[in-house]
């Protein structure tokens, strides 16, 4: 069974790694995780190469145009926050969607699988699957 990519590109300083939500994401995904900020747009870019699914914890790492076009897999950019201020330009014209969880962790790896069920929540902007 072919897991879904989940990247988590900046938990800095740490809240994810100790939640058992993020344990569960573990078992049921192909996760890569840095516990570090980006240093720079090239280095996010390269953080989420590979990615279908990104888990944004800090506003610091900036999605630009120069991300997204390094991020050719990516499905579903989901922010944990309250807004999308650091997510410059759309991203639905390149088919991502964008989703905003202020609630926790839990509920933005349930919108991961909500997301491949066909069912996404929260999506703010793009398309759904």
């Amino acid at each position: 069974m072919n897991h879904p990519r989940v990247v988590v590109p900046d938990d800095f300083p740490q809240v994810i790694a100790r939640s058992r939500a993020y344990r569960e994401l573990q078992e049921r995904a192909s996760v890569a995780y840095f516990d570090t900020l980006p240093g720079s747009e090239a280095d996010l870019g390269a953080r989420i190469a590979d990615a279908e699914f990104v888990i944004n914890i800090r506003a610091s790492s900036k999605f630009t145009d120069y991300v997204f076009q390094h991020a050719g897999h990516l499905r579903l950019l989901s922010i944990w926050g309250t807004g999308t201020d650091n997510v410059v330009p759309t991203p639905h014209s390149a088919g991502i969607a964008v989703e905003v969880v202020d609630t926790g962790l839990a509920p933005a790896v349930e919108n991961v699988w909500s997301f491949l069920a066909g069912e996404p929540a929260n999506v703010v902007a793009g398309s759904a699957p």
